[in-house]
This record gives structure tokens, C-alpha cells and sequence, in this order.
């Protein structure tokens, strides 16, 4: 395979979304090795690469801000913004603080959580229901949201089991987790 077109593979992943290092190995070394010119190659469309090599994740990010004006310097915003429910907001604050306490008191990279414990750490800030299943089917639905995101990875060996991928702590900044605990 040609240099080019290991690097427009590695270009076209970073525009679908992230790249991560254990579910594309061959992607995340072509990433690495064109590092450079995959940064310089974003950086005319307005965008920066974060890469995260000790955790092994990269992404996009459009650092600056816009202008909502029609000024002719201005540029479309290319990278998309979605606007999180509260409920899914909280969940990802809740899996956010939930990996910084792993990350001081454990030795291991890796947060494995279970769906039950998913469930309990969340009806605290749900309103009360006489309809448990439904309020289960809720919650559910919030983590296969957060497992379409990227945020969390069933382990295929037991699919009740969650890894919260460290992707995470990126995303989700210590600054919006202080804003949103005094919400």
C-alpha cells in the first residue's frame, strides 16, 4: 500500500471520528508516522489533532471560535457539536468523576463498570417513577447512547461489562464536570 493512501485512510478516519490504538492498530501506527503532516494537513481546515499516545486515542477539535457574523474570515464550523441532554450529561459527569476517583486509588488503566452499577449511580438523579422498567429501558438507552459516542466499550466477553474509555477525560473537561455538579 502507498504512503498517500495510508495517510488518507488515517485523514478520512479522523473526519468520521476517533481513531483508537487497540481497535485499529495498523490505522494508529499510520497516524503516528504521518503524524506531522496529518496535523499540518488539519490545521488549514481550521482544525487541531489531539492525540493522546500514552492512552492511545486521537480526534479532531475545532479550537477556535467563530464568529456568527458573515465576515468573510470566518470559517463553517466543520466539526459537529451536539447538544447533550441533562440526562446524558449527567451520566458522562458521573462516568467522568467516577474515572478520576479510579485513576487515584487503583493501579489499573483500565475502568471496568458494570451495567447495574450504571443503573444505581444514576437513579439518585432521575426523578423518582412507580415504573421501574421504564425508567430501566432509560437508562439503557443513555448507555448504548454513550457506547455509540465512543465513550464506553462493551467487553465481548461479557457484555454487561463497560470499559470507560479514557477518551472521556478529553471530551468531558474537569471544568464542565465543576459545572455541572453546581447544577
Amino acid at each position: 500500500m502507498s504512503f498517500e493512501i495510508q495517510k488518507s485512510k488515517a485523514l478520512i478516519q479522523l473526519l468520521k471520528g476517533p481513531v483508537y490504538r487497540d481497535s485499529s492498530p495498523v490505522l494508529w501506527q499510520d497516524l503516528l508516522v504521518f503524524k506531522e503532516q496529518i496535523l499540518e494537513y488539519f490545521s488549514h481546515l481550521g482544525l487541531s489533532v489531539f492525540i493522546h499516545e500514552d492512552f492511545g486515542f486521537a480526534f479532531l477539535r475545532q479550537e477556535f471560535s467563530l464568529t456568527d457574523g458573515g465576515e468573510d474570515n470566518s470559517l463553517p464550523r466543520l466539526v459537529q457539536q451536539r447538544e447533550l441532554s441533562f440526562d446524558l450529561s449527567v451520566l458522562l459527569a458521573l462516568l467522568r468523576k467516577r474515572l478520576a476517583e479510579h485513576d487515584t486509588s487503583s493501579g489499573d488503566p483500565r475502568l471496568i463498570i458494570d451495567e447495574r452499577d450504571i443503573l444505581q449511580m444514576l437513579k439518585i438523579f432521575l426523578p423518582e417513577t412507580n415504573n421501574e422498567v421504564a425508567q430501566k429501558k432509560e437508562i439503557h438507552a443513555l448507555i448504548e447512547k454513550a457506547v455509540d459516542m465512543g465513550i464506553l466499550r462493551r467487553l465481548s466477553h461479557d457484555p454487561r461489562k463497560l470499559e470507560v474509555l479514557r477518551i472521556l477525560a478529553a471530551l468531558f473537561e474537569a471544568s464542565r464536570l465543576s459545572e455541572l455538579d453546581q447544577r
